[in-house]
């Protein structure tokens, strides 16, 4: 329901035409307003918007404001040149489906030698920017330097913790990475841990989908090297 100017006057009638712009979420529409003598209440136009399933962003129309001239010049109004016209939006994005952000599956088992990719994928829909924040601790395996008989497992082939982005329209596989170490000791199954600890988009509104938000990376045992 829009509000139209308050038109002052002491006198007859005025007659105000209102027409808005047409575009294909609402409804076009063109009326008249009418202030009676002694009137200056102001005076509402409704226009309906129109409710979709189609993924948008903010879009806007146009009222404007005419007068509708009266049979004696003497009793036009005048109206503000400054409100003659408003802009309305219909906010956005509306409709969008984010999707679902996730690792590909909750346990991977990797075997010493292995350079692995750790899949955080996108699914069910890309509409709209998603981010991702992810933090990856080595949990019983060595990511560091340390003795002959206790030595390191694996490697980051890239940052443990950071953001993933995937623009409007993306579903690219995002790759944490990781190279599992050979060594020459036995060792038990050895643990990492990933963690995504956000997701979200450029509007507060909208938030993506929850997948598999933890991956436990077990490397495998070795008792094949025993000799």
């Amino acid at each position: 329901c829009l509000t139209g100017p308050i038109m002052d006057m002491d006198s007859d009638t005025v007659m105000v035409d209102a027409a808005s712009l047409y575009i294909k979420h609402f409804k076009g529409e063109t009326g008249r307003l009418h202030w009676s003598h002694g009137d200056a209440q102001p005076k509402s136009i409704v226009v309906e918007i129109i409710d979709d399933d189609i993924w948008e962003q903010t879009e806007e129309f146009t009222i404007v404001l005419d007068v509708t001239p009266h049979p004696n010049p003497h009793f036009n109004p005048a109206i503000n040149a400054e409100r003659k016209t408003i802009k309305v939006k219909i906010l956005g994005p509306n409709d969008a489906v984010l999707g679902r952000i996730g690792f590909n599956t909750s346990v991977l088992r990797v075997s010493e030698g292995d350079t692995v990719c750790l899949p955080v994928v996108r699914s069910d829909g890309t509409d709209e920017t998603v981010y991702a924040e992810y933090e990856c601790n080595a949990e019983t395996a060595k990511d560091s330097k340390s003795t002959y008989t206790e030595p390191q497992d694996f490697e980051w082939l890239g940052q443990r913790s950071g953001q993933l982005v995937w623009p409007s329209g993306s579903n690219a596989t995002k790759c944490i990475n990781i190279r599992v170490l050979r060594d020459k000791i036995y060792e038990a199954d050895e643990n990492i841990l990933c963690e995504i600890t956000s997701v979200y988009s450029d509007y507060a509104s909208l938030v993506p989908l929850d997948g598999f938000l933890e991956m436990l990376i077990v490397i495998e045992s070795n008792d094949d090297q025993i000799r």
